[in-house]
């Protein structure tokens, strides 16, 4: 299934957020990818704050950041400052396994994106409008009602 939203506003992007957390289940997996200052760590942000008040920051420097939450442990991980070489050992594997995670410039994963996610692509349209496209794999039908809530 292919989503196109359009947010205006951050009051916007939090409907998304919050319509992508009332789905979430234990090893989902996003990949999330745009432009530096689309609102990638934003729409992160605004999801993990459905489940807890702990500030979530962007993952660049740690690249790696977990967030123990209401929902249980919610992985934030950056790659933009990895190297390709560098991706194998990080241990993706036993976080994507047992984890939901957020994974932004998930491009750098190349070859090494093992498992079905849904992809979350954002384009800046103007100084406060963000498109969002997601792709969301058949066997994340969870979502299947992503629409209606985004409409609602």
């Amino acid at each position: 299934m292919n989503v196109t939203y359009i947010a205006n506003t951050i009051q916007d992007t939090k409907k998304l957020a919050n319509a992508l957390a009332n789905s979430l289940q234990k090893t989902d997996l996003f990949y999330i990818n745009g432009e530096l200052g689309t609102g990638k760590t934003t729409l992160v942000q605004l999801i993990i704050a459905n489940f807890s008040k702990e500030q979530v920051i962007s993952p660049t420097f740690p690249i790696i950041q977990s967030y123990h939450t209401t929902f249980g442990d919610i992985y934030h991980i950056d790659l933009y400052r990895v190297q390709p070489t560098e991706i194998k050992n990080l241990g993706l594997d036993e976080i994507f396994n047992f984890y939901p995670c957020f994974v932004e410039w998930a491009n750098k994963l190349g070859t090494y994106q093992q498992k079905e996610a849904i992809n979350i692509n954002i384009k800046n349209i103007m100084a406060t409008q963000r498109e969002f496209i997601l792709h969301i794999p058949k066997n994340y039908n969870h979502y299947a009602n992503l629409v209606e809530k985004l409409h609602s």
